[in-house]
């Protein structure tokens, strides 16, 4: 499995979000700070990486939308590889937090 850094867990809120409907990247960013009370606070310059990598692999899929005259917003949606990868990144978040619990805990158990 590959290297897990701050990219796991961008593309895990971003697939979440994807996952309730069709975003464009700034909505993306406003709401994974919005719902973590501003403890992630993700920058243009490291969400589109990741919205471009999760595409290139087939996750999500992208549609150019006019919302004005001369303004176009590109809404990104969550395809059924990208679910599964979802999952997937979840399981793996949820075994990584119990494991270091788990770890944690050893010197309390042992009364230090």
């Amino acid at each position: 499995m590959r290297k897990r850094t701050d990219f796991f867990r961008i593309e895990m809120l971003a697939l979440k979000l994807l996952q309730e409907s069709d975003q464009y990247g700034y909505e993306i960013s406003q709401e994974i700070a919005k719902r973590t009370e501003n403890f992630f606070r993700i920058r243009e310059g490291i969400l589109y990486p990741v919205l471009y990598r999760l595409e290139d692999n087939g996750y999500i899929s992208s549609e150019k939308k006019n919302t004005s005259v001369r303004q176009v917003k590109v809404y990104y949606h969550l395809e059924d590889k990208g679910r599964e990868y979802l999952e997937s990144l979840y399981d793996y978040y949820r075994k990584s937090v119990d494991c270091i619990d788990r770890f944690m805990e050893i010197d309390r158990k042992k009364g230090a």
